[in-house]
């Protein structure tokens, strides 16, 4: 289908590239997989990575080339592989190393590739270096992450005013050595100080280790976070309830000082160049990152030498109208210029859907993600195929009874994500994509929130 949205998009010159000179990661459809609930071999109620070889041909068959795989590193799955402990090993529930080699071996004789979901931010605070840091102010672990002194008399009160990505307090206090650290999402993460060339040196090796045993690309958890600022300088007043899609503010706070620092989008193009350097066929990397379309180049990179991708969650709150695409795209077509091009709509972890931008050319239009569901809850064969999403005919995922599919239209189902679980369902348009929420989950730490998007108002913790 071929329309007009409007005359400053028409007079857009068109790419030269056929699609067959494009890089692998811009015409791939992927799909998402959550080992924990797509296919169990061992009969323990929990899937594993031989579950995931075992349904390799299927996904094939169904035209996915891409599997995306969400973490399955050693971790006490206090949110759900999100806080890491080892990132060089994995959790016994889901195998072994060698299931690991093995799968990623099986993907690229099939001819297809896989891409690890990679948490850079934070560790699991039962990670050995978190260990140590608490252990002792002068552990010479301490500087690998974000300690800092109260204020008033006796430090009972937090270093500043920072909030976190839930719109809680985001420092925590420890009494055994009378100081407090700072996790960006909840107080089991705490984040890592990438201010330390030791830590920043250490996460790249992970990153060159990963891509060195044959992974092929690696989407960035909550990528915009990385750096915050050096001063620790209180974030500003705002009038802003909640942060969206295009707008991380909230909770009535800036958060100029602790999300999207400019030296945050320079270690974007040194990763950049550190995965450019690994021997092998090219990788790629995708960032899970929001704001304008602004924010969101400057991770690629003002000369495409940043971020290969970048999730663009402002599209999941597009209104589902002609004017309303037409606007959308039409401000990406602007922000994007050669060689830049705005980005295709797909489908995030539990969002109404999401988009991604890359650096020369936009990607395959055709193509789709899925995600399998925590709770194990899958659209079915018809409804998946008629919205364009490879989910297989009898869905492999394992665990609880599956919930009821979510309308992308339902009040349900707006994008949200920090606290919500996901369920994938798709709606009957030929636009929907393979996502939708449950109702919001509560406070427990044994019951994580499902990663995707932004927080919004329905899935607030």
């Amino acid at each position: 289908m071929n329309h007009t949205l409007s005359s400053d998009l028409a007079q857009r010159p068109k790419s030269t590239h056929h699609a067959s000179e494009l890089p692998w990661w811009k015409r791939t459809t992927v799909y998402q997989v959550y080992p924990r609930s797509f296919a169990d071999t061992n009969g323990d109620g929990i899937g594993d990575l031989r579950g995931v070889i075992g349904k390799l041909d299927y996904l094939r068959d169904l035209g996915v080339e891409t599997i995306w795989l969400s973490p399955f590193f050693d971790s006490p799955q206090a949110d759900f592989g999100y806080d890491i402990r080892d990132h060089f090993g994995i959790s016994s529930e889901y195998g072994s190393l060698d299931d690991c080699h093995a799968l990623i071996e099986e993907v690229h004789q099939r001819g297809m590739r896989v891409v690890f979901d990679m948490v850079l931010n934070h560790t699991s605070n039962e990670h050995p270096w978190f260990v140590e840091s608490k252990s002792s102010k002068h552990n010479p672990k301490r500087d690998y992450y974000l300690w800092r002194d109260g204020r008033s008399p006796g430090g009972r009160e937090p270093p500043n005013n920072w909030r976190s990505m839930l719109g809680r307090r985001g420092w925590h206090y420890d009494r055994a050595t009378e100081q407090w650290y700072w996790a960006s999402f909840l107080p089991f993460q705490p984040d890592l100080n990438y201010r330390n060339p030791e830590v920043k040196e250490a996460m790249l090796d992970v990153v060159r280790h990963w891509l060195s045993m044959g992974v092929d690309g690696l989407r960035l958890d909550i990528f915009n976070a990385l750096f915050k600022d050096a001063a620790f300088t209180n974030n500003p007043f705002s009038f802003r309830p909640v942060p969206s899609e295009d707008n991380p503010d909230g909770f009535f706070q800036q958060t100029r000082h602790t999300i999207d620092h400019p030296d945050t989008f320079a270690f974007a193009r040194e990763l950049r160049a550190v995965v450019d350097a690994v021997p092998g066929p090219p990788r790629f990397l995708v960032g899970e990152v929001f704001g304008t379309p602004h924010t969101l180049r400057r991770y690629c990179g003002e000369d495409a030498d940043g971020l290969h991708l970048v999730f663009l969650f402002k599209s999941m709150r597009a209104p589902f109208s002609g004017p309303g695409v037409r606007a959308m795209i039409a401000e990406f077509e602007r922000e994007f210029p050669e060689p830049f091009f705005p980005p295709t709509s797909s489908a995030t972890t539990t969002g109404r859907g999401a988009s991604t931008a890359s650096e020369t050319t936009r990607a395959r239009r055709s193509s789709s993600r899925c995600s399998s569901s925590p709770r194990g809850a899958c659209p079915s064969s018809t409804t998946a195929r008629r919205s364009g999403c490879a989910t297989p005919t009898s869905p492999p995922c394992t665990g609880s009874t599956p919930s009821p599919p979510t309308s992308a239209s339902s009040p349900t189902g707006s994008p949200g994500v920090y606290g919500a679980r996901a369920s994938c369902s798709t709606a009957t348009s030929p636009a929907s994509r393979c996502s939708g929420i449950t109702a919001p989950m509560g406070d427990s730490p044994t019951t994580p929130p499902v990663r995707g998007s932004p927080p919004t108002p329905t899935a607030r913790r």
